[in-house]
């Protein structure tokens, strides 16, 4: 954690403790500098906040704005007294609920933090009686129609209760979405993104404050403990009290509390969430009070519409509404292919992509396609397929667009300094060769480094990598490096041609008595003699080589490691 850039925040936005308080410990560390995202209080003169869904990456998308992906640092919520785990810019999924903290730059307002926030975690509850999903005794509303919303996107998953990994026999689930009230007044969460995870002992909820004691305090029909072992984050001006939106979450051990409030913050604000206690000039949005008085005209607004404000907080915990628009029904991702299989089994910025039924636009074709060529797909939740993104338009690009994010493998070639080296990368069209090429890459000074299997290592010639950046002039400024198990027969593509190829995500419908699962809708078997790392389950996040089987097979894995 760099803690000498977090203490400021931290003096000024920990709701601190006093003995017999009703509140519990600020955290320490990287909490304290996101409390600004959760509960407002990130201070005045050209700063701002921003809520929401991310509905695109190449740069962070989020409910159609964009952002630079090359600027924050990246943190998720954690269990334990932290409160927030740095994580790096890899970490963002389509569909994920993110908090950005915003500064001025120029003339604009550039990110500086950005903290992945999940609502929900823990064993799902399905009753196929009602068809409905529930975690932690929160109900939890899947989406399909884009009107509604951003659509439920799964990670690891085949869908809500069909398919081979279906979220409803999941052991344990991590849901992200917008809270909302419905007509009866009960609580749920409008998913956009359902990602099963290796079981273990987080929990994790969202709602509202019901009770509040000076030993515990109600959320969501549970008791939580109020002590030492409890940190209670929240903005300048904000407190925990009942009527209050939370977000809660332990390890087993420590619990954390986030309250969602402006409370005495001003300055930008855009939020993306379900509008419910809908009023004569104004509604609730995610637990914050938005005004629409002074709008000269206000959409006809539902209980349960997703709806996406831009605003100003004016520092009594409301936000000022300026507009009201719907959520976009397309994603868009830009960036360089990874993984490629064939036109409908290929990653962008990390997201399975079906291809085969897409437009292409003059100067762009299917036979383009093979990783390091950049792209710009448009698309949505596939409804066959919903852990897939079926592009409806690909736009390949010629060349690597100067200042766009970039995400190359390949081989380090000469090492200079621990800031500076070159990136060997082959460029494909279908799985074939095209072109050989040696990029120079400098370390940002923010950069985050992903060490596969968890072992770290410094950089060296001859190194697998995969190095995610802004491409500029023909240099690469690298803020995310993964360090690969080893080199991929591709020369740096993540596949190769028709020997082996490699693909990343999350594991589904592991068998263990056949050793086989499937990711990203590739079937695979792990033959004797090749080692399954520990943590290898349904849910882990891995990178696999493998050689492809016939049409119909299931491919067999060469090299297996888990993705730290």
């Amino acid at each position: 954690m760099r803690n000498s850039l977090l203490d400021p925040l931290r003096r000024a936005f920990c709701i601190a403790a006093a003995a017999g308080s009703l509140l519990g410990l600020c955290s320490c560390g990287g909490g304290a500098a996101v409390v600004a995202l959760v509960g407002g209080g990130v201070g005045t003169g050209g700063t701002g906040i921003v809520l929401g869904t991310v509905v695109g990456l190449g740069s962070v998308v989020v409910d159609g704005q964009s952002f630079s992906s090359a600027t924050p640092t990246y943190y998720s919520s954690s269990g334990g007294s932290n409160g927030e785990t740095e994580t790096n810019s890899q970490a963002v999924e389509v569909g994920a609920r993110v908090a950005l903290q915003l500064q001025k730059s120029g003339n604009g307002l550039q990110p500086t933090t950005l903290l992945i926030q999940p609502d929900l975690e823990g064993p799902p509850v399905y009753d196929p009686n009602t068809g409905t999903l529930s975690v932690e005794g929160v109900r939890v509303s899947v989406n399909a129609d884009p009107a509604r919303g951003p659509v439920t996107f799964y990670s690891g998953l085949t869908g809500l209760d069909s398919g081979s990994a279906p979220a409803a026999s999941a052991s344990q689930v991590v849901v992200h979405g917008a809270f909302g009230l419905d007509a009866s007044g009960q609580p749920y969460i409008l998913a956009s993104l359902i990602e099963q995870v290796p079981a273990s002992k987080v929990r994790r909820l969202t709602g509202v404050v019901s009770a509040l004691g000076t030993q515990s305090v109600s959320v969501a029909g549970q008791t939580i403990p109020l002590g030492p072992q409890t940190s209670v984050l929240g903005g300048q001006g904000a407190s925990l009290g009942v009527g209050e939106l939370v977000h809660a979450w332990t390890d087993g051990s420590n619990w954390v509390l986030s309250v969602r409030a402006l409370g005495s913050f001003q300055g930008s604000v855009q939020m993306g969430g379900i509008a419910y206690a809908i009023g004569g000039s104004g509604f609730t949005l995610s637990g914050i009070p938005v005004d629409t008085s002074g709008l000269s005209s206000v959409p006809a607004l539902q209980s349960g519409d997703y709806v996406v404000v831009s605003g100003h907080a004016n520092g009594q915990g409301t936000l000022v509404a300026q507009s009201i628009q719907a959520a976009p029904a397309t994603l868009t991702i830009r960036g360089t292919i990874t993984g490629y299989v064939s036109a409908s089994s290929f990653q962008v910025r990390g997201v399975p992509i079906d291809a085969s039924q897409a437009g292409f636009p003059a100067g762009s074709s299917a036979g383009q396609l093979g990783n390091g060529a950049y792209v710009v797909i448009q698309g949505a939740v596939s409804p066959g397929n919903p852990n897939v993104i079926s592009a409806s338009q690909v736009q390949v690009l010629s060349t690597l667009p100067t200042g766009e994010t970039v995400d190359l493998q390949g081989t380090i070639g000469a090492v200079s300094d621990s800031s500076h080296f070159t990136l060997q990368w082959q460029a494909e069209q279908e799985g074939n060769p095209v072109s050989q090429n040696t990029t120079a890459v400098s370390v940002a000074a923010n950069c985050a480094y992903i060490y596969v299997n968890g072992t770290p290592t410094p950089l060296a010639a001859g190194m697998a990598v995969e190095v995610e950046g802004t491409y500029q002039d023909g240099a690469l400024s690298a803020y995310t490096i993964k360090i690969l198990p080893s080199a991929g027969s591709g020369g740096g593509g993540s596949g190769g041609g028709s020997a082996t190829q490699e693909v990343s995500g999350r594991v589904y419908g592991w068998n263990s008595a056949t050793s086989t699962f499937t990711l990203n809708g590739i079937s695979l078997t792990i033959p004797a003699g090749v080692s399954i790392p520990s943590g290898f389950d349904n849910g882990a996040s891995v990178e696999v080589t493998f050689t492809p089987a016939a049409a119909g097979g299931s491919g067999t894995v060469k090299d297996l490691s888990i993705d730290n």
